[in-house]
């Protein structure tokens, strides 16, 4: 059907709404579920993806917890909904929520530890080390050479100090001495049970041994899982079959009727082959001088390559002449067993089950660290039917430059492999400031990457307690905002329908070997140093790239390796793309293979630009005369076809001459001609129907000026928000290219398709749909003050100077810090926060006057054994209308207890018996909030007497207020003015969102910038009447420290313009 496209844009019926997180996190009683499942079909949710959550009050793979999950299962199939499963608890995927290790602690993790000492002369010396000895050899590093070191290996004295060694010296990790390292949880002792007894000659003594990883993590830090803290190896396919048996078997067992229809994929999160070694606090120091290490992995390793590992473990750690050789052969090996454990039997059981494999690995955000954690990405992703990414906070765009390298690996390996969907897990940790405009930006930059399946972290069941704290914000009714978030769901469905039609047309293919990370990888602090700048060099050209428009694709050793890059004609052909033109950045080695491809795909006739010199250096070989003869050969080839950029010392210049060399020689589908232009960035996709121009403003800056066109046809612009679509109209005959004049906001995307057979759509595009020629508009009113604001609910104060003490042993009063921020400060409460202990708070405030309302309530959350007092007096409990922030709120009654002056209020609470671990990390005082008709200045509470004007609320008296204000104006007009002539609301500066009613009629929502609405048609002659209602976040209460401007913040005025607006 030629035109579906086009009616499923219209329409928004297509299946690319955001898929939430939907974090189970309490009780899980069927009433929370059902009112939450409502809620999320309410606003245009058609998928989710259940997470069992730090929170929940039911055991983990319980009866009753099965119960809930065929529940939701079923009631979601009654709605048509479709469901995804979490396989874990919390995460890293694989623990089973602690139940695995409990049963099989055979399966731990492994590590291979290193620990170094230098010597400055001849002596005994004494190392601890942890775990099961493997070597210890003698270096001289100013050879390049080691060898075997022999000693005695004992047990370890008890009580020793633990500051006369240091596990990571001085060469991995300056600074850390050998007790900040150890001391993980109290128990250095566990961790270093022997010593490495010799007597050794002046140089640098490593001594190896392998140690299980008994790391807490999320997934057992929770009163209802078993505390067995550890990762399972991944790279033991024993261990990961387990895993399979005691989580995805569960499912099927339990649900098997609903796999492929209502259940239709499967996540893991973050699994990792290597993590933290031994620690138990989050917040102490993270020893990091260990590799990734699996039980078969020295068989493996003398199977593969006929030579035994342990007599070169020191090539892993310094530059040994061989040491290239045996880095690539361990870290390939280890990426090899590491997919053939854990991805390939988890794609090979979705497959057979007719359901997805999704999910993403950890910390994706630099070759160091995915090589630490997950020894790669390439083969890590391939046997996902939809290849993830992680995209925490809220720096989109090119505010954090790395995060665009991190979406590129991802959407690159996709369409080297012809998936159509990449899936991002998106908005986590932003912060309770978050708003849906931050969301659609982010949205909007991370489409043009190359993603175009949000998974929305999250929808949280509750927000009680250190649940709020848990990389928030939640996609809920805990957000003001939630009211409009059908808008965002609808946009979100357009934009992953444009951004995956037909075929990515990119032509541009950049060369990243994990081989020549792989070579290059150490644990030496200066070895990395270099690296880590070189990342930031390469990540600096490809922003640049981006910058410019010229999107790309990475392409990976594995695919020149196996053929799964097509050399034809001058292109490399790869399922999802094709490219014809390869930039190979400075490297230092390549595999022998990816060299040999690269040369033959210049021999067919493809362009190369090399930047730096052809590397000489092979996996097997230093100067390896292959490597020489291949370069010597790419380089006798034309200079219009193999193109050199060196020197590279000034790496600025560098990559300006590729930008350059690409704006000469490498022709894009659109042009922006605007002095913003390095702020957008450019998707261009095909398919048989319709060819797609898809351009982002990332920055932060309205960009006016105009795209050029330039390609023949009959263009359209196709407007996500609505699905609307305009006709572009035809240049003058022959005039090319086809100039648009714009503006684009700062946030805003536009949709630029050409139909190649379908018919084009009659309704003309005209520069006030545009948004062009603002500026001749004639402001008629002027509505920039005027206006009468009240609060749709009471006001909200939490005070935030607190005292707390321990009631049954008598503890002294001690300062207690609320949580202003992300996460609380633990080390600054420990003292009072005892498993089970009542515990007492005081603060006071100060009312000023006389008159008090009669609406004031103290609210606050449930806790166990909660009494409050105010004054020396026991309140009483009373009702509360609405939750404030959680549905966990409750209300005792002040206006009676409250007097003119200082107020002393005390509550008293018990410590839940589990105050957390990790995640989320410690229990505190949650928000107490006065509550009523007041407002808040000078550090007093005094009766709301005047009125709210323009501007700020935060600054007016309600500095923790959450929800909705309601601005009401009356304005008087001479007569309407007869169409093509136009009227439009417009605000200049507003947060978050406003809703507007003109005359009693509703004129519609923005939950993003440009405030402006159309009101032709709904004036009269005369007064009228304009009603707002402006929304913030929940930042204000939950984080004040991140508490956002909201209100009416600038200019409003009523707008006369000669054409639709």
């Amino acid at each position: 059907m030629h035109d579906q496209l086009r009616h499923q844009f219209q329409a928004g019926t297509a299946d690319f709404r955001p898929i939430p997180f939907w974090f189970w996190n309490n009780d899980l009683s069927e009433t929370s579920i059902l009112s939450s499942l409502n809620e999320l079909f309410a606003k245009g949710i058609r998928e989710v993806l259940i997470h069992p959550r730090t929170g929940m009050s039911v055991d983990y793979f319980s009866d009753l917890f099965w119960e809930r999950v065929s529940f939701a299962v079923k009631e979601a199939a009654a709605r048509g909904m479709k469901v995804w499963l979490y396989d874990e608890f919390n995460w890293p995927s694989g623990a089973v929520g602690g139940q695995l290790l409990a049963a099989h602690p055979q399966y731990m993790m492994r590590l291979l530890n290193v620990e170094s000492l230098t010597v400055a002369f001849q002596q005994e010396v004494t190392i601890p080390f942890p775990g099961q000895f493997l070597a210890a050899f003698l270096l001289d590093e100013e050879n390049g050479t080691y060898r075997p070191l022999e000693g005695n290996v004992l047990p370890r004295v008890e009580g020793a100090p633990e500051t006369d060694f240091r596990p990571a010296s001085e060469a991995f990790f300056p600074g850390q001495n050998a007790a900040e390292i150890a001391v993980f949880g109290g128990q250095p002792d566990n961790l270093y049970r022997q010593q490495f007894v010799t007597t050794t000659p002046p140089g640098r003594i490593l001594v190896f041994s392998v140690e299980m990883n008994r790391t807490s993590w999320a997934h057992t830090t929770h009163q209802h899982t078993p505390l067995q803290a550890g990762f399972i190896d991944k790279l033991n396919p024993e261990a990961v079959q387990t895993f399979i048996n005691m989580t995805h078997e569960a499912y099927y067992e339990r649900l098997g009727e609903y796999f492929g229809t209502t259940i239709v994929g499967i996540f893991t999160d973050e699994p990792a082959a290597w993590a933290f070694p031994n620690h138990f606090d989050f917040f102490a120091p993270v020893r990091q001088s260990s590799f990734v290490w699996s039980q078969h992995l020295l068989e493996r390793f003398q199977e593969r390559y006929g030579y035994t590992l342990v007599e070169h473990l020191p090539e892993l750690v310094f530059d040994a002449p061989a040491a290239k050789k045996t880095r690539h052969a361990f870290w390939q090996l280890a990426n090899e067993m590491y997919r053939e454990a854990y991805f390939q039997p988890i794609a090979r059981w979705c497959e057979e089950k007719g359901i997805a494999f999704t999910g993403h690995l950890n910390m994706e955000e630099t070759p160091e660290t995915l090589i630490r954690y997950e020894t790669g990405i390439f083969n890590n992703l391939r046997d996902m039917q939809i290849p993830g990414y992680d995209f925490l906070a809220q720096q989109p765009g090119y505010k954090f430059p790395v995060l665009n390298f991190s979406a590129k690996l991802v959407s690159s390996i996709a369409h080297a492999l012809g998936r159509e969907r990449v899936m991002c897990e998106i908005f986590g940790a932003s912060g309770w400031q978050t708003s849906l405009a931050d969301c659609r930006k982010t949205l909007n930059w991370i489409m043009a990457t190359g993603i175009s399946l949000l998974s929305t972290h999250g929808h949280f069941l509750s927000i009680q307690g250190m649940r709020k704290r848990d990389y928030p914000p939640s996609h809920s009714p805990h957000e003001p905002w939630w009211r409009y978030y059908e808008q965002f769901s609808q946009y979100c469905n357009r934009t992953g329908l444009l951004t995956t039609y037909g075929a990515y047309q990119g032509d541009i293919a950049i060369l990243y070997s994990f081989g020549n990370q792989w070579m290059r990888y150490s644990l030496d602090q200066q070895q990395r140093d270099p690296r880590q700048e070189e990342h930031q060099r390469f990540v600096s050209l490809i922003i640049a790239f981006l910058r410019h428009q010229h999107d790309f694709d990475f392409v990976f050793d594995e695919q020149w390796k196996e053929g799964l890059l097509e050399i034809r004609d001058g292109q490399l052909i790869a399922p999802g793309a094709t490219y014809r033109l390869l930039v190979i950045p400075p490297v230092e080695s390549l595999p022998l293979q990816v060299a040999s491809a690269i040369v033959a795909y210049a021999r067919s006739g493809g362009r190369v630009v090399l930047i730096g010199s052809w590397p000489v250096t092979s996996e097997e070989q230093v100067n390896d005369p292959r490597m020489i003869a291949l370069g010597q050969e790419l380089l006798l080839f034309s200079e219009t076809q193999v193109q050199c950029i060196a020197p590279i010392d000034e790496w600025p210049r560098v990559v300006q001459q590729v930008i350059d060399l690409l704006e000469r020689t490498h022709p894009l589908p659109a042009r922006i001609v605007a002095d913003q232009r390095e702020d957008c960035i450019m998707m261009h996709r095909q398919g048989s129907d319709y060819e797609l121009v898809y351009i982002a403003n990332v920055g932060e800056h309205r960009l006016q000026g105009s795209i050029e066109l330039l390609k023949d046809g009959a263009w359209e612009m196709w407007n996500p928000e609505n699905g609307e679509q305009y006709r572009i109209p035809l240049p003058p005959q022959g005039a090319c290219p086809q100039a648009v004049d714009l503006v684009l906001y700062a946030g805003e995307v536009r949709c630029f398709v050409r139909p190649v057979t379908a018919q084009t759509v009659q309704e003309p595009l005209t520069p006030a749909l545009l948004k062009s020629g603002l500026e001749n508009r004639q402001r008629i009113v002027d509505l920039s003050e005027g206006w009468t604001v009240r609060p749709l609910r009471g006001n909200m104060y939490a005070p935030d100077t607190w005292e707390a003490r321990l009631v049954e042993n008598g503890s002294d009063w001690t300062p207690f810090p609320v949580t202003r921020d992300f996460w609380p400060k633990p080390q600054l409460v420990r003292e009072v926060m005892i498993p089970g202990a009542l515990c007492q708070f005081k603060t006071s405030f100060t009312w000023e006057g006389t008159s008090i309302p009669t609406d004031l309530q103290l609210v606050l959350e449930q806790e166990r054994d909660l009494r409050v007092w105010l004054n020396e007096q026991e309140l009483e409990r009373s009702e509360l209308k609405e939750w404030l922030w959680d549905e966990s709120n409750i209300a005792y009654g002040l206006t009676a207890r409250v007097r003119p002056g200082l107020n002393h209020l005390l509550i008293e609470q018990r410590w839940p018996d589990y105050l957390g671990g990790f995640h989320p990390p410690y229990a505190t005082l949650e928000p107490v909030v006065i509550y009523g008709s007041f407002r808040f200045s000078e550090g007093k509470l005094r009766v709301l007497s005047s009125e709210i004007a323009s501007g700020s609320w935060h600054t007016q008296g309600f500095p923790h207020y959450i929800g909705f204000m309601e601005y009401h104006h009356l304005f008087h007009i001479e007569e309407v003015r007869p169409q093509p002539q136009s009227y439009t609301l417009t605000f200049e500066a507003l947060r978050e969102t406003a809703e507007v009613w003109v005359n009693g009629v509703r004129v519609g929502v923005r939950a993003w910038g440009p405030f402006e609405f159309d009101l032709s048609g709904l004036l009269h002659g005369g007064e009228n009447e304009i009603r707002v209602l402006i929304s913030n976040t929940a930042a204000n209460l939950l984080q004040p420290d991140n508490a956002q401007p909201c209100g009416l913040l600038g200019k409003a005025g009523l707008y006369l313009s000669s054409g639709r607006q």
